[in-house]
Order: C-alpha cells, then sequence, then structure tokens
C-alpha cells in the first residue's frame, strides 16, 4: 500500500529468518479443507493479484508444488496442489505455510519494500535517539503498524507518511527514521 511521501509496503514476510533475503518468504498459510478433491483454503498474505494463478508454483513446507487450480472464496483462496491427493490429506495440511523463494517476488520501485525488508531495521527518532528495532509488521487494514522493541520497552509506529522520515535497507546502516506524533 503506497504512502504519500514515504515508502509504500508489500505484506509478503519472511517465513524463517526475516534478517536473511535468503530465505523463502511466507505468502500464504493454508487455513483448512475445502470440497472432497484435496482442495485447501488458504489465507494470502500476499499482494500479487496473480500469486496463486493456476500454474504458478509455491513451496508446501519448503516442497515445490504447483497450483492446479484457484479461485476466492470470501478472504481465502482455495487452491488445489499437485501434491495434496484428496480431502484426507487436504485436512493434514492446516497450519502449513506457503513460501516462494526471494528472487521470485516482483521488484519494487524504489522506495518501495516489502515487509521483511524492514524486520530487524534499527529505528530512531529525528532526535537521533534509538527507540529499538522492527520485530514485527501489524496489518491493521488503515495502515501497518511497525513493532518496535528495545529490550522490554515496545513502540508502536504508525506506518504513515507523516511518521516515516527516511528507510535505509542498505545492510551497513539499516535503519529508520520516525517523527513520532505527540503521546507515542
Amino acid at each position: 500500500m503506497p504512502l504519500a511521501s514515504s515508502p509504500s509496503l508489500v505484506p509478503e514476510t519472511p517465513a524463517d529468518n526475516p534478517a536473511s533475503e535468503a530465505e523463502p518468504v511466507l505468502v500464504g498459510t493454508i487455513t483448512g479443507a475445502w470440497g472432497l478433491n484435496g482442495q485447501v483454503k488458504v489465507r494470502s498474505h500476499s499482494d500479487d493479484p496473480d500469486r496463486f494463478a493456476t500454474g504458478r508454483t509455491v513451496h508446501l513446507d519448503g516442497r515445490p508444488s504447483r497450483i492446479m487450480s484457484s479461485h476466492e472464496a470470501g478472504s481465502a483462496v482455495v487452491i488445489k496442489f499437485d501434491l495434496v491427493a484428496d480431502r484426507t490429506h487436504a485436512e493434514t495440511m492446516r497450519g502449513v505455510n506457503l513460501t516462494v523463494p526471494p528472487e521470485e517476488l516482483e521488484p519494487l520501485p524504489s522506495g518501495s519494500y516489502y515487509h521483511y525488508h524492514l524486520i530487524g531495521l534499527e529505528v530512531h527518532d529525528e532526535a537521533g535517539s534509538r527507540l529499538g528495532a522492527i520485530v514485527e509488521v501489524i496489518f491493521t487494514g488503515a495502515n501497518d503498524v511497525y513493532v518496535v522493541r528495545d529490550g522490554k520497552r515496545e513502540t508502536l509506529v504508525p506506518a504513515l507518511a507523516d511518521v516515516i522520515v527516511s528507510v535505509d535497507t542498505d545492510l551497513d546502516r539499516n535503519k529508520m527514521v520516525v517523527r513520532l506524533p505527540e503521546g507515542l
């Protein structure tokens, strides 16, 4: 979701180790079985409208699997994978993560970041005081919120254009500067 004058963010997140771009990127989670033919319901973590298109490949707990068919059903995506034979097998898939290698993500325009790029960033206010590091991104619907933790202290930073001053994901700098609203 693009922000007016701050970085835009895409909610594909790392599956395991957020600091390493070599790790697979979480794009969905199986929430249950659907029908009798091995279809599963998936909660998408992707903004890519073609992420679950027929013919694409995603990894089911690390194993590549081809999407044989897919369609939306409310807030879920119903998918038939080549590796899931029947309802009995589909029922065992609840909670399985769907991932893709980072190199399969669509390139983003300059100033845009996937959430996994932001996890681990050091966050400082404009005066240079360290607030902590981003440990989680919360999806609220209106705007994302970054959970910034420094030991036991936690700060919730809204991902808004007037709050995010700068983002530098270069490994040597790895820093976000914020202008916190009054009261935070």
